[in-house]
Order: C-alpha cells, then structure tokens, then sequence
C-alpha cells in the first residue's frame, strides 16, 4: 500500500492484489427535472474466478443489470481516477459507456463539472481519516466527488436518459467483502442548490470483535459539516421501521437530523471475499429530509429531497 494510493482514494487500489479483492466506483445521476436516475458502478473481483463488471440500476423502475467481462478487459491509471473496461472509460471528469450484448444496449457520455472533492491531509487521508492507514480493515471507502452537475446522455435500449444540467456524486469501495449490515444514503437533488447528504453506518469487524462505525457529511453552500466516527461524533437518537428511519449525529459545534423513506428499490449484486454473488436491495428513489443546526440551536439549513440513494442491508438493528 503506498502513500501516493493513500492520499489518492479515488485512484485504483489493487494493483497488488491477486484474490479475495474487489474495487468499484459509484456513479449516480439524477436529470435536472428529477424525473430519470440511474446509477453506474464499474469495477473489478479479484478471486480464483476474476472478471470485471459494469452495474447499472434505473432509480424510477427499479431494474437492474449485471455485466460480466474478462477480467483482462480491464485496466486502471495508477496516478488518476481512469478505469477501462472494454470500450467503457470511467474518470474524474466524466464517463463513457459503449455496451453492446443481444439484449441490452447501452451508450452514451457524460461531463462532470463543480465538483466537491473530499479535502485529503496526511492525518486524515480521505473520509475514513486515520482508519485509511489500517491494513485488516474488510472494505475501505472513498467520496470521489460529494456534489457534482453533470452534462451529456446515456441511452439504455429504447430509452435516452437526459441528464443536462444534472446532478450527480461520485464515491467507491475496496477491499474483501461489504460489512455484514449498514444503511447508506446520498442525497443532492434540494431546493436550495449546492447541498448534498451522505451518511454510512455499519457493523465494523475489529481485532476479534466488532463496532459500530459511522460516516455522516452534509455539505451546504461552499462548508462542509462532518460528523464521523473519529472526530467524536455522537449518535444521539436513532429510530427504524420497517425502510423508514430517523438518525441525529451532533459534533462539537453542529447537529444534524436525518429522516428517509426508502421506496422503489432493485438488486445489486455485493462482494464477499471479492466475489460479487451476494444480493443487495438498493433504492435511488428515495425521500430525504434533513435539519442542521448549530449548538445554540441556530438553523443552518432545513429542506427535502427526492432520488435519494439508500441501502439498509442486514439486521440494522443492532446498528442504532
């Protein structure tokens, strides 16, 4: 593991690993008028079985598709976020999809432009901090971008998804194998421009034993407000039912509530022990509604949003 992959989390991470690996990036996109999302996840599994793949899911139907290629189809820069797979090229600045298989088809480009990128120091190097640098842990995770607009088309068969003056976000996962529960959500389609919301919750596997660790951003109007495991956060209340639930995270200065409803939701396919063979239920059609305060009960910001990306996989439970 060297530095420069350290303080890069967006570049490619497995140039020396053989088996039980995989690594994949996630794009979301959502139309400027909220009616088309659709969600890009390319990547690789490194087993005695490898091969690369292409993941796409329709936030309106639901639908999903896997697709399958030889793992020599696929090639990563060591020095910037740009993975090849076929004639399908996925970077910092945009992505171009050139897919075509007896039943489906899919082309297109897209342009990413006013991102936000998750700020980098040697001390926390990415949006895990210090845990970046501990070698056992069984997935790591990146933002690439934690708001983006987006420009261009991409058509899936019959239908030509618009996504000009869109908005999109890009993060990724490496590692073994995805923990054994969590709730993920992102969400950047607000009224008030230039806001966005993610926040991951998971069963950690730590040293013989496990924690519940957390990863919470809201970034509003040029700051970003973080709420994480390692900078003292605090769960403070937290309720479930059924795919709906209510999370408040406070730090020192700020708190923030998070309510979300998951709706149409389609499968996708997750790594164990970098096999992609476990299947995972994810919604991009969700509502999100949340509220920042400062501690002297200041508002920061309140409002909603729909296409929200949310996951809640395995017995949540015991995570709140």
């Amino acid at each position: 593991m060297g530095i420069y992959q350290i303080l890069h989390p967006p570049v490619y991470q497995g140039h020396n690993k053989k088996k039980n690996y995989f690594e994949g990036w996630y794009y979301k996109q959502v139309s400027s008028n909220y009616r088309q999302v659709l969600a890009i996840i390319p990547g690789i599994s490194r087993t005695e079985s490898p091969h690369a793949f292409i993941q796409l899911i329709d936030g309106k139907s639901g639908k999903s598709h896997y697709i399958r290629f030889d793992h020599k189809d696929f090639s990563a820069d060591t020095k910037q976020l740009k993975v090849q797979i076929g004639q399908n090229i996925f970077t910092q600045e945009g992505l171009t999809l050139a897919i075509k298989q007896a039943d489906l088809s899919v082309e297109g480009k897209l342009s990413f432009k006013n991102q936000i990128k998750w700020p980098v120091s040697l001390s926390a190097p990415g949006i895990m901090g210090w845990y970046r640098y501990v070698p056992f842990m069984e997935c790591y995770h990146g933002v690439v971008a934690a708001n983006q607009s987006i420009d261009g088309s991409i058509q899936l068969n019959d239908t030509i998804y618009n996504f000009h003056q869109g908005y999109g976000y890009i993060e990724k996962d490496w590692g073994s194998s995805f923990p054994e529960c969590w709730i993920w959500l992102h969400a950047n389609c607000f009224e008030e421009k230039e806001t966005a919301v993610m926040l991951s919750i998971a069963k950690i596997p730590w040293m013989g034993n496990f924690f519940v660790g957390f990863l919470c951003f809201v970034y509003h109007q040029g700051s970003l407000y973080r709420f994480l495991t390692y900078n003292r956060s605090k769960i403070v209340e937290a309720s479930l039912l059924n795919t709906a639930f209510k999370i408040t995270f406070a730090n020192r200065t700020h708190q923030v509530t998070i309510e979300a409803q998951q709706n149409i939701a389609g499968k996708l396919k997750a790594p164990v022990l970098g096999k992609m063979d476990r299947v995972i239920k994810e919604s991009i059609d969700s509502d999100v509604t949340i509220s920042l305060s400062a501690k002297n009960d200041r508002s920061v910001f309140k409002g909603s949003s729909k296409q929200a990306g949310l996951e809640i996989v395995g017995d949540v439970i015991s995570l709140l």
